[in-house]
């Protein structure tokens, strides 16, 4: 349910991660709801900030419950504890 609240989030506000559109309202808007779902995942879900930041700043596909996340690096997939935690081609 918390991640299903994050995705209608974005499908509501498709702009919200375009920061070249964004308006100081909308970065407003978005910072207040990132607040707000990050308290609630870290006091209610007991969610660490790793696991947080797998699922909100990504968008990529977790690969575990601990918040790692696949990277796509020239066509294979990393997890980030593979690649302990930085990438190492450009994409």
């Amino acid at each position: 349910m918390h991640i299903k609240k994050l995705l209608q989030y974005i499908e509501n506000n498709p702009d919200c991660y375009d920061f070249e559109k964004q308006k100081t309202e909308e970065e407003e808007k978005l910072e207040l709801f990132a607040y707000k779902w990050q308290e609630e995942a870290i006091n209610d879900l007991k969610w660490d900030m790793k696991l947080i930041r797998g699922i909100a700043a990504t968008g990529n596909r977790l690969t575990d419950k601990e918040g790692n996340v696949e990277l796509n690096v020239n066509d294979t997939v990393k997890t980030r504890s593979e690649d302990h935690g930085f990438i190492t081609k450009q994409l």
